[in-house]
């Protein structure tokens, strides 16, 4: 994973970044206003994480101009300057954490650090955006949803495994957006609760964390996280079926995507850390048994005589 070192990388780093806020705020919009996950949080932790520290100025900067241009047009979708604030302080920590390589999503506890990081920063910076606290959660989860959506498609080590199942990654991918469509568009195919819908996914998606690539798994949990804002952005879905408050039911979803977005990436690295303890075992026992060999056959040709004496007391 390169960092980038000139003004091309950076500047395409920030529009990718307004790009996708514009995508956030104008498609991907909840039916009380609010965004289920902004895209635009994950976005600039990326390009942080990437970018060295002498274009971090800059960047707020630049972001800090973008945002009274698009607030005086009326046109406030774009990523705040407290967005970058509080996501530049969980881009240190990851950098600084990591040094001197750069910060990726290799183990359990590389994850697990993003998430924590993230969280608290999110949590510190975030209490005078919203003024109620049922806003300000929803806004927490948005942020923290646009981190656990967009950054494991760019820190995951692809790595992992190899992407030879092309055929069958393909085939995977359209089975959710078929199997999605169908759980938001059809509520009666079963005798469910509506919360209870959403969930006929996870058994593809666990399938998805052992059998694929990384990077399908990370491809796949995206894609449903889309549809299902979308949807139910459209007034479809389960989750409008449910007796509560709008907010409520933006907080319900919310949840939905933070286990959507999770449960796979954890399950994956387990997976991929047992197999790597599993391999090292394996690797360590082959080696002692040959050393043993190697000693044993020392010992058979040297023609020097070797004796135990026990001591006796």
């Amino acid at each position: 994973m390169q960092q980038p070192k000139n003004l091309r990388t950076f500047l395409l780093v920030f529009a990718i970044c307004q790009v996708s806020a514009f995508m956030a705020g104008s498609v991907l919009q909840f039916s009380n206003g609010f965004s289920a996950f902004w895209a635009p949080t994950g976005v600039c932790l990326v390009g942080l994480v990437l970018a060295p520290f002498r274009w971090w100025l800059p960047l707020l900067i630049l972001q800090t101009g973008v945002d009274t241009v698009a607030t005086a047009a009326n046109f406030d979708v774009f990523v705040l300057p407290d967005d970058s604030i509080k996501v530049g302080l969980a881009a240190y920590y990851l950098k600084r954490v990591t040094e001197p390589e750069p910060y990726s999503i290799k183990s359990l506890k590389s994850f697990v650090q993003m998430l924590l990081a993230c969280a608290l920063s999110f949590a510190t910076v975030a209490v005078y955006s919203a003024p109620s606290s049922e806003l300000w959660l929803g806004y927490w989860m948005g942020d923290l949803l646009g981190v656990t959506m967009v950054a494991p498609l760019f820190f995951l080590e692809h790595a992992h495994r190899k992407d030879t199942q092309k055929f069958e990654s393909v085939i995977t991918l359209l089975v959710f957006l078929i199997v999605t469509r169908a759980v938001f568009l059809s509520s009666n195919l079963f005798t469910l609760s509506p919360l209870e819908y959403p969930y006929i996914l996870f058994p593809l998606l666990l399938w998805v964390s052992i059998r694929l690539p990384d990077r399908v798994v990370a491809i796949s949990t995206i894609s449903v996280a889309a549809l299902s804002v979308y949807y139910t952005g459209q007034n479809m879905g389960p989750f409008l079926a449910l007796p509560v408050s709008p907010t409520d039911q933006l907080l319900i979803l919310q949840i939905f995507l933070l286990i959507l977005t999770t449960g796979p990436v954890f399950l994956s690295l387990t997976v991929y850390e047992r197999k790597s303890a599993a391999g090292a075992s394996r690797r360590y026992r082959a080696d002692q048994v040959k050393a043993e060999r190697v000693y044993q056959l020392l010992f058979e040709t040297s023609g020097v005589s070797i004796g135990i004496l026990k001591n006796r007391k």
